[in-house]
């Protein structure tokens, strides 16, 4: 018997799926070679989505359509963890394999009537810092400026995302955090971390048109490894392709300047991963003045500095399998702002195994150096737990799984400051999180 109909067998009496074992005598047509589904598998198998070796699904051996239907049923069993483009590739198979669906005995009404409803998601959790900044008890990572002016970032945070399904693959999503600071509940000091943050991180419809997959509103924004930008853009993103995508992007910032992005990821094999980001940042927002002689603008962000009126960040990098549950990251990037200080920038990262949140005992322990200069990168406001503006040193850590959908982490940090290297910096951290 065929490996492809042996693991679809295996996934169909996991599901309790009745009725596959007394389909196997009759006569199953095959997908034709070359058709749409075996990339839409590939795809969904890349991104943990159903279990299996992509490979199967490469092109020179066929499967059955009542194989690929029962494969489509555990991808929509997983619909709660799939993101929008996965979202539109179940619903896509989904639809295809109707027929077959049903003739399994697979309720595809219920199946069609879970995935038709508004689904909430999201998490909560509880960060505890403790850090310091040249011997003061004030090293942060969140602050309106991002220079380690503020204090212990110490708050409960809810992030719930919304998504509804509109129909033909389209969707609509509303992210929205909340956050509550523990050390300061009521102190709005601006010396301090925002004692209340209630923002609307995320605002747009996505669905495929195209070949691709197109994204219009406000969007969480991290090209290639994230390192130049990893904050928010308003306006629209559309990825196309498989093994090698490619994302455009034409929005505006935070700071109103207006982004043309390009970003490439090619898939070398499947341990191995490179990709390429361009950013393109036009300069004269609410928190940029003066004037543009010399084709140059003062920048009045905190950082306080002339910039080219027509910023450019290039990011480039790499990750790959260097031995079992073992990965290996680096990402850099480079600028076109000349200051006193560097513009280049970039991490290394050695990490054992990859935690998940649903399997109890589940955990991963990595380690990291960085060097990131504040002119090397646009905006980092919202992962300042990954790559920090303005820090050079290591970062230590794990993750660990107590109990269902509830992770604790905890992360050590030691170094100075990217652009002088005379302020000592120093981070303990504890965090819990809850999803659902």
């Amino acid at each position: 018997m065929r490996k492809s109909l042996i693991l679809v067998l295996t996934l169909a009496l996991l599901l309790g799926i009745t009725g596959i074992a007394s389909a196997a005598g009759n006569p199953f047509s095959d997908v034709p070679v070359g058709h749409w589904s075996y990339s839409a598998i590939q795809t969904l198998v890349a991104g943990k989505i159903i279990d299996g070796d992509g490979r199967m699904f490469n092109g020179d051996k066929t499967v059955t359509r009542y194989e690929m239907a029962a494969i489509t049923a555990v991808a929509i069993t997983h619909m709660d963890k799939a993101n929008a483009e996965q979202k539109a590739l179940i619903n896509k198979l989904t639809a295809e394999y109707k027929d077959e669906l049903k003739k399994m005995n697979v309720r595809v009404t219920n199946l069609e009537e879970k995935t038709s409803k508004v689904v909430i998601s999201g998490s909560a959790r509880l960060k505890l810092d403790d850090a310091t900044h040249a011997g003061t008890d004030n090293f942060g990572g969140v602050s309106n400026d991002l220079t380690y002016a503020a204090n212990d970032n110490q708050h409960f945070a809810v992030d719930l995302l919304a998504t509804y399904k509109i129909g033909s693959g389209w969707f609509l999503e509303y992210e929205n955090l909340w956050e509550r600071s523990i050390k300061y509940p009521n102190n709005t000091d601006s010396d301090t971390f925002s004692y209340l943050q209630n923002e609307g991180i995320q605002s747009f419809v996505t669905g495929p048109i195209g070949g691709g997959t197109l994204y219009l509103g406000r969007i969480s924004y991290a090209p290639a490894y994230g390192l130049a930008y990893n904050r928010q853009a308003s306006g629209a993103n559309y990825t196309w392709g498989d093994n090698t995508k490619t994302t455009l992007t034409w929005a505006r910032t935070n700071y109103d300047a207006v982004l043309r992005g390009a970003t490439i990821s090619v898939a070398v094999n499947k341990d191995t991963n490179v990709r390429l980001a361009y950013e393109g940042i036009r300069y004269g927002g609410s928190d940029e003045s003066g004037d543009y002689s010399g084709g140059k603008i003062w920048i009045d962000d905190g950082y306080n500095y002339y910039a080219p009126e027509n910023g450019i960040y290039w990011e480039a990098g790499f990750d790959t399998k260097v031995a079992k549950n073992l990965k290996f990251t680096f990402a850099g990037t480079k600028s076109n702002i000349v200051s006193e200080y560097s513009n280049k920038a970039y991490f290394a990262q050695l990490k054992y195994k990859e935690v998940n949140t649903k399997i109890v005992g589940s955990s991963d322990v990595f380690a990291e150096y960085r060097k990131i200069p504040t002119k090397a990168v646009y905006d980092r406001g919202s992962s300042n737990d990954y790559y920090c503006i303005d820090f050079k040193g290591v970062k230590l850590g794990f993750e660990y799984v107590v109990l269902p959908n509830t992770k604790v982490t905890a992360v050590y940090m030691d170094g100075k400051d990217a652009d002088t290297g005379k302020t000592d910096l120093k981070l303990y951290r504890g965090q819990f999180e809850w999803f659902f």
